[in-house]
Formats: C-alpha cells, structure tokens, sequence
C-alpha cells in the first residue's frame, strides 16, 4: 500500500502553500473589512444627526425671518433628496436581485450537472463572468443560463469536469472489488493525473472509489 505520508510533488506543494496563504489574507482582510463598515456606518449616522440639526436650525431662523421664499426652496430640495435616496435604493435593490437571480441559476445548472467539488467555483467564476441579465432574465452568449452550462459540460471540453452516470459498474458485472494500478501515488492523484483521476470519477466511478481508498485519500472524495 502506498505511503499515506508520502511527500507531494514539489510544485503542488508550493501551490497549496500559496492558496493558503492566500487564504490567510483574504482572512485578515474580512476581519478589517468588517472594522471599515462598523466606522462607516457610525460616520454616516453621525453625518446624518449633524444634517438634520443644520436644517431644523435654518428651516427655525427662516421661519422667524418670514422668509417664504427659503423655506419653499428648503422643502423642494428636501423632497429631491428623499427621491434621489430612494431612486438609488432602488437600484441597489434591483442590482443586488440580478446578481442574486444569475448566481442562483448558474448554481442550479452546475448541481444538475454533477459537476465535482473542487471545480464548482473556477466553473461559478467563468460563468458569472460571461453572465448579463437582460429582459428579465438572466444569460449566457444570448441563451439562457441553464441551457448554456448543460451544453457546456456535455461538451468535449466541460465533460472532464463532471461526474458521469454511476448506473453501470461493478454490480452489473458482478465484480465487486475492481482493482488498481498500484502505479498511481498520492502525488499523481493529486498533482500531474488529476485530470486523469477526474476522468475515472466519471466514467469508471467504482474504480476511482477503489483508488482514492487504496491511496488513503479522504472519503469526502469519493463519488
């Protein structure tokens, strides 16, 4: 059986200590994303309680002045300012809903499509990147989201990063116990014959379930 410990090919090695650190920047960075909106939020209340004060201390100086003229003014540019806070409210709203919708669909197309784990968010990233919402909807390259995607992964291209159908298999014919090439390491599984392991997943799914066994790889990657 192969080593469990056996030491990973060097260039994945330094690819996973890159993500994690890059992991643990995009840690710090939340953490101080979080001080900056806390700030902000007590900025703006601030800014709000100080504009209010202002206008009820001139809108009370122009009412002792019988200045009609400026307090008519006041209330005019006093309703613009409630229009054009609502107006931008709204389309944050209607931004957020798209985006919510988009994400949602591209989401809803790539779990239909069995699509592997480790290959949902590259996959989620490309896809949003092409995505616009128009008429109502959301689209890729003029077709709808769902339809692109499924075309997509059953195409030459996309088919390596899915699942295939797990219906046939060692049942149908009786084996039960496939075997495996003891040529593949934990390296290769992991670094320069990923592709190929992903290929086994989908078509020959009880064989790669024998493999991530025998190589002593997590069961969470099992299909």
């Amino acid at each position: 059986m192969t080593d469990n410990n056996e030491k990973l090919d060097p260039k994945l090695a330094d690819a996973l200590s890159t993500v994690d650190a890059l992991k643990e920047s995009v840690r710090k960075l939340e953490e101080f994303s979080e001080v900056l909106k806390k700030e902000n939020k007590d900025y703006k209340a601030a800014a709000a309680q100080a504009e209010t004060e202002r206008e009820a201390a001139a809108a009370a100086a122009e009412r002792a002045n019988g200045d009609v003229a400026a307090i008519e003014k006041r209330l005019t540019d006093s309703f613009q300012k409630q229009i054009d806070k609502l107006t931008s409210e709204r389309d944050a709203l209607s931004a957020d809903l798209e985006t919510i919708r988009v994400d949602n669909e591209i989401t809803r197309a790539l779990a239909e499509g069995n699509v592997f784990e480790h290959n949902l968010e590259p996959l989620t990233y490309m896809f949003k990147a092409k995505a616009k919402y128009e008429n109502g909807q959301g689209n890729i390259e003029g077709k709808a989201i769902g339809e692109y995607i499924s075309e997509y992964l059953g195409g030459e291209v996309g088919s390596n990063y899915r699942r295939g159908s797990t219906n046939s298999g060692a049942s149908a014919s009786g084996n039960t116990s496939p075997t495996v090439s003891a040529t593949w390491t934990k390296a290769d599984f992991l670094g320069k014959r990923a592709n190929e392991a992903d290929i086994m997943a989908r078509d020959k799914p009880a064989e790669y379930n024998a493999l991530v066994a025998q190589l002593g790889l997590p069961d969470n990657m099992r299909v």
